[in-house]
């Protein structure tokens, strides 16, 4: 085996950098992504992530707003954007109800929207992702179908 020189080591690393890992967009579509999701989530968050029970009901409701970059089946990256009633988002804009009180709805489509956690993997920052992973979120959310307008956003 060769030893790795300095000069080696900034080759392999010009070369990545040149052929970056192919990333792909998509939403979680399994309990078992919601889960990986669900623990990168409280890595970043803390005391302040959503226990499983509440993370798996704002996923339930729906579904489409967990939208992630993979890296093959990882998730390395993402950004919730979650319809709320309008009630829910007057509430919760002029304080009267916290975060943890809110559920995502949607009768077809919706003017009031909350664009929850934004994560990255800590071995993915500073690698442009999040301007990536706000473009596929943002152009994903949309394209929905979901979005009425005006929208109000929080």
């Amino acid at each position: 085996m060769l030893a790795t020189t300095p000069l080696d080591a900034a080759c392999a690393e010009l070369v990545n950098a040149a052929n970056p890992p192919q990333i792909r967009s998509g939403c979680v579509t399994a309990i078992a992504q919601l889960e990986e999701l669900w623990q990168i989530d409280k890595e970043a968050y803390g005391e302040h992530s959503l226990e499983f029970d509440p993370f798996l009901k704002w996923w339930s409701a729906y579904p489409y707003g967990s939208r992630c970059l993979f890296l093959g089946s990882r998730i390395v990256a993402s950004i919730g954007i979650y319809p709320l009633s309008e009630g829910q988002f007057n509430g919760f804009v002029e304080g009267k109800i916290s975060e943890g009180a809110l559920v995502p709805y949607l009768s077809s489509k919706s003017a009031h929207w909350y664009f929850s956690g934004m994560v990255i993997l800590p071995e993915y920052q500073n690698r442009g992702l999040a301007r990536r992973l706000l473009r596929m979120g943002v152009g994903g959310w949309m394209r929905s179908g979901h979005l009425e307008y005006p929208a109000q956003v929080c």
